[in-house]
């Protein structure tokens, strides 16, 4: 059974484990500093700066704060001009926004929800697709309009102009390609990207109604994923009292939270309607938070 102090602890080893790293740096750096004489009578002449600047500011002494300012930043630039002579080991974060603490602005960072969910997919048996990319694609000329919203879709992520994609067609129009293609896009920002096909999604809600997994974790991580594409809605089982109630809270809450979505379908509207609900339906279909994009033509795979 997953349970989420697993997956947490995980998350939690790999910062003890970058921070450590980082540690043996700053002790190997730091033993070659203390070793500088240069650097020491630097070190001091800043500390002793930095005193008489701030007696300098409670006296309100506004010359002497300009002139110990200025000898402040003086011994740092000189501090830092001496240290790119020595044989410092670089310092490479994984994350630079919060230097491999997982945290940053007194909270938890990006980097830390990015690799939970990764275990979490993992925990479950879900692996990403190869990437993707549009220039990769021959675009059919008849398709040339829905190529450039997905496009532009993917260009300006998170900051588009509506927050649902639905692609409605036939099996080759190329749907899954691009939803790929985006995936890949969003991904690159150091965005939290997601993609399911409808039978993985829904083998999660059976596992999650069974209380296989944690279900409050997985559907965090289902929830708060900057996006999440649904591939080949319309191809799953549906089991009773799971696959359209797990559905319909899933993309309900996302919708709330103003979570990015894409779900490819082999459906019409019409046949959207009469296979799940109408709660459902009407939440991927308003046009104020979704754009339903037609897909309907040619064999794609035969331009690839």
């Amino acid at each position: 059974m997953i349970k989420s102090k697993f997956l947490i602890d995980k998350v939690n080893d790999k910062y003890f484990n970058l921070k450590a790293e980082k540690y043996a740096v700053k002790r190997y750096n730091d033993d070659i500093l203390n070793g500088n004489a240069e650097y020491i009578e630097l070190e001091n002449g800043l500390g002793k700066a930095k005193f008489e600047l701030a007696k300098a500011e409670y006296q309100e002494n506004a010359e002497q704060i300009k002139k110990l300012s200025t000898e402040v930043e003086i011994y740092k630039a000189r501090i830092e001009k001496l240290k790119a002579t020595l044989n410092l080991a670089p310092v490479k974060y994984a994350c630079n926004i919060c230097k491999d603490t997982g945290y940053a602005e007194g909270k938890r960072c990006k980097c830390y929800y990015k690799y939970l969910t990764q275990l979490a997919l993992e925990s479950l048996g879900v692996s990403e697709p190869e990437d993707a990319d549009f220039s990769s694609l021959i675009q059919n000329p008849k398709l040339a309009k829905q190529f450039k919203v997905i496009k532009n879709y993917a260009d300006n992520f998170p900051k588009t102009q509506i927050n649902n994609l639905i692609f409605s067609g036939n099996v080759g129009t190329g749907k899954t390609e691009l939803a790929k293609c985006v995936l890949t896009s969003v991904k690159k920002s150091d965005n939290i990207a997601l993609y399911l096909t409808s039978t993985e999604l829904n083998a999660i809600f059976v596992k999650m109604h069974t209380s296989e997994v944690d279900r409050n974790l997985i559907f965090e991580v289902l929830s708060d994923a900057d996006l999440l594409i649904i591939d080949d809605l319309g191809t799953e089982t549906i089991y009773k009292n799971v696959t359209v109630e797990y559905l319909l809270s899933l993309v309900s809450n996302r919708i709330e939270k103003g979570k990015h979505l894409i779900i490819t379908t082999n459906l019409t509207d019409k046949e959207l309607l009469q296979r799940y609900n109408e709660r459902f339906t009407s939440r991927i279909l308003d046009k104020s938070k979704s754009l339903f994009i037609p897909f309907y033509s040619d064999d794609f795979r035969k331009l690839i």
